[in-house]
């Protein structure tokens, strides 16, 4: 094939890490959200509205938004929130750490989402946080008073807000938006941990967001120790792990521009877990950076072979191969991509414009109308693609009416 040119190259976007591919869940129908149907901040934006009073909806449209755009760490947590807001009695359990509870496969299969979230941005801003402690408040004093009026209910859950230990005003604090009062409070909750890597990991992702690097190095660090000292005995939540650990120290070791530490800190999390496709992702970056081609191809290949069932691994793959020159194994993994995810416009628009650089005009013709019909009018592509369309079937016809 001949070399991508001006479609391709405006469709090179900067590269960002990938996660593991989620268990296949049965498909919920669309929620008329209104607007585009193809936009999954539409389906974010109204699940948001729905979150408090109807969290099965919201779950609903949070999943249409992870399928329209799976690269987002957004519409995984927001879809984790949901579907624990779904079962209040559940939520309490959670929050007292009840071993049954984070053990059964339900409940894992939900922490599995924001897992995944975390593994696209460890550092994602957790704003659900405040709806989730107070349905947890409100379920907790309704299991103790069930006769308790609206008016009662709203003053012992504000009760509950103030008499909280440092635990629960962090998470509070947090969610707010409070950062260093939520630092506060975390340290000061910090001796009732057996196991100390989660108050240590909550200081780390609130100092980095702070900007705070070299203290939340240091906080990482600290819950890498603990996790190591208390694996085999204490319980930790699931998206609590080395390997996520050793991620977040190689995102700031990059944010400080220290490549080889972040190098350092991705081989860790790979000797942790060997098929840790975030690892693999970032080191792919760091080599592109350096424009390494063989090496980052390396990675992806390591990947794509470690999840093989990752639409969105697999069209990260392409991209990295498309930058590299080699359009013919960038067409296999896009059209693996858009096997996978089949509601994803990304693939396509690719496809389309690998074929139409290689003179597959019925291909590249396909393809764009795919991309059309699946992407967001909010895409800045959109005309351009219909333009170029509208072009090459006008060609066509011009040339099949020729005698």
């Amino acid at each position: 094939m001949r070399r991508s040119s001006w479609l391709v190259f405006a469709l090179l976007a900067a590269l960002v890490p990938a996660a593991g591919a989620q268990k296949k869940v049965k498909e919920p129908k669309r929620p008329n959200v209104g607007g585009d149907k193809n936009d999954p901040e539409t389906y974010y934006r109204w699940g948001i509205q729905q979150m408090d009073r109807y969290p099965d909806d919201a779950a609903d449209a949070f999943y249409w938004s992870i399928r329209l755009d799976p690269g987002v760490a957004d519409y995984y947590y927001a879809r984790w929130a949901a579907l624990h807001l779904m079962d209040t009695d559940r939520l309490v359990a959670y929050y007292e750490a009840d071993t049954k509870t984070l053990n059964s496969p339900e409940v894992r299969q939900i922490d599995s989402l924001r897992l995944h979230a975390m593994q696209l941005n460890p550092y994602l801003y957790r704003k659900f946080e405040r709806v989730m402690i107070d349905k947890m408040i409100e379920r907790t004093v309704l299991q103790h008073n069930q006769g308790v009026d609206q008016a009662e209910l709203a003053d012992a859950i504000r009760e509950f807000h103030r008499d909280a230990g440092p635990g629960l005003k962090a998470m509070d604090a947090y969610a707010s938006g409070n950062f260093t009062f939520a630092l506060q409070e975390w340290a000061a909750d910090m001796p009732s941990w057996k196991n100390k890597a989660h108050p240590h990991s909550e200081r780390a992702q609130i100092f980095y967001l702070l900007g705070g690097y070299d203290s939340a190095q240091a906080e990482f660090t600290a819950a890498m120790r603990e996790l190591q000292a208390n694996e085999k005995n204490t319980l930790v939540y699931i998206y609590e792990s080395k390997e996520l650990y050793e991620q977040s120290l190689g995102m700031i070791a990059e944010r400080q521009g220290n490549m080889d530490a972040a190098r350092e800190a991705y081989g860790r999390a790979l000797q942790e877990d060997l098929s840790y496709a975030p690892a693999h992702m970032a080191l792919s970056a760091i080599d592109l950076a350096k424009h390494d081609t063989a090496g980052a191809l390396s990675e992806m290949e390591t990947a794509s072979q470690v999840a093989p069932n990752d639409g969105y691994i697999a069209f990260f793959y392409g991209r990295t191969l498309l930058f590299a020159a080699k359009d013919a194994q960038a067409l296999e993994q896009m059209k693996r991509a858009a096997a996978l995810e089949p509601y994803y416009a990304e693939p396509h628009v690719f496809l389309a414009a690998i074929y139409d650089n290689a003179d597959y005009k019925d291909e590249a013709i396909a393809e764009y109308a795919k991309f059309l019909s699946l992407a967001s009018q909010r895409d800045g592509r959109v005309a351009k693609v219909k333009a170029r369309l509208d072009k090459m079937r006008a060609d066509s016809a011009a040339a099949g009416a020729k005698p």
